[in-house]
């Protein structure tokens, strides 16, 4: 809608419902996978629709990403595989999951983990 796809282009994961111009096809219901694109119906990316929110879609993956991970596009159970094995890998190159000093932290930090709407913390041996 108007000049809002500038603001998913450049990685903004929450498309609010203000930002949403119509939606072609049946109506999606909670938790669907669904194709965002511009006025000029090109691609943005995809994420996951949800009627009773304000912010009707999470961007889960960019358009631009879809040429280099194409087994990820519209499948959410492999993209959330992989950003979860991303930022385990994170924490663990900081030595937080080897039984250091820390025992309590963050493991998936949502957005900063480019997943978005997803807190995992880890208290002792807990998460």
């Amino acid at each position: 809608k108007g000049g809002k796809a500038r603001l998913f282009r450049e990685g903004h994961p929450l498309v609010y419902s203000g930002a949403i111009d119509r939606v072609e096809g049946k109506q999606p219901r909670a938790g669907d996978a669904v194709v965002v694109t511009d006025g000029s119906r090109r691609a943005l990316g995809w994420g996951l629709w949800n009627p009773h929110s304000t912010y009707r879609v999470r961007l889960m993956q960019l358009a631009p990403e879809w040429s280099e991970q194409p087994e990820l596009v519209l499948g959410l159970g492999p993209l959330l595989r992989r950003r979860v094995e991303a930022a385990v890998a994170l924490r663990r190159g900081l030595g937080l999951l080897e039984g250091g000093e820390t025992t309590a932290f963050r493991l998936v930090n949502s957005e900063g983990d480019r997943l978005s709407g997803l807190v995992v913390d880890c208290l002792g041996d807990d998460a």
